[in-house]
């Protein structure tokens, strides 16, 4: 960071002097950016592209993302600084062209960083596991591999997508705990026997968090149906109201975690809160 700030701060100076050269490392700092979200675009919504074999980590493109914005930022509140005292001890003034094309850029980058989204490795190297654990009751042999086709099957049933999957592998790759074989056929990621130990570990700690999460949604919906119980004069409507938000929020947990058995039991107890909404609404109707 230290470098990237004192060469901001010499472009900062310097640039403002020369309008056109500013204007055109802006413009190219621009044409970067945009590149960028051109890629993160093509092979996030591309299944099969050449990009996938070239591929760029989604923390590379954050940390781009962050120098662009620290950078063409520092060059902007110095050119922006050096057109206030221009005037004042060099009897010039500096046009704002400078100071607003950086700040333009270094705001949109900064923008752009922060709509990136972080994804639980946690979860998705447990539902990697998962998936070599159902395999192995299929073929009866421990497996070590994923192959590209298999992506749509780990993910299946959650909201994860198979770019954040293949993000997940790709830093497994970098860390030296997965290896990358790239054929004409498919591609294929080799998992170390420390790497599936770990993957197994992210499954044990997925599920007791899921667990603790389970029992504290069980624990509001119990509140509720004993205060429901103490009741005297029941308001169906508000009732009605508090057992859709109550719903909404277990459908969601559920819907995310569907995978795991740990919210078995809460299913049921859904099951028997929309059994309890039906009939609220029978009590209303008549």
């Amino acid at each position: 960071m230290k470098p990237l700030a004192f060469i901001g701060v010499i472009l900062g100076l310097i640039l403002p002097w020369y309008a056109p050269i500013g204007l055109l490392g802006a413009s190219i700092t621009a044409l970067l950016l945009f590149i960028l979200c051109f890629y993160a675009v093509l092979v996030t919504k591309s299944r099969y592209s050449l990009l996938h074999r070239s591929w760029i980590r989604r923390e590379v493109i954050r940390e781009w993302l962050l120098y662009i914005s620290i950078g063409t930022g520092i060059i902007g509140i110095t050119s922006t600084l050096l057109s206030i005292v221009a005037p004042i001890f060099f009897n010039q003034v500096i046009g704002v062209e400078i100071p607003l094309a950086f700040d333009t850029i270094s705001v949109s980058a900064a923008f752009l960083e922060a709509m990136i989204p972080l994804t639980s490795y946690r979860k998705i190297l447990s539902l990697m596991h998962l998936y070599f654990l159902e395999k192995a009751q299929d073929t009866s042999e421990q497996n070590n591999a994923l192959l590209e086709i298999d992506f749509p099957n780990v993910i299946s049933e959650t909201s994860f997508t198979e770019f954040e999957l293949r993000d997940v592998l790709e830093s497994l790759v970098k860390d030296g705990s997965a290896r990358k074989i790239i054929s004409k056929q498919d591609l294929e990621y080799r998992l170390t026997s420390n790497c599936l130990e770990f993957l197994r570990i992210s499954l044990e700690e997925t599920r007791i968090k899921i667990k603790m999460n389970a029992d504290l949604h069980e624990a509001k919906l119990n509140e509720f149906l004993e205060n429901l119980d103490k009741m005297e004069i029941k308001d169906n409507f508000k009732i009605l109201k508090k057992i859709e938000d109550i719903e909404k929020d277990l459908v969601l947990f559920i819907e995310d975690n569907k995978r795991f058995d740990a919210i078995y039991f809460l299913k049921v107890r859904l099951n028997t809160l929309i059994d309890l909404k039906k009939t609220l609404y029978s009590e209303e109707m008549y």
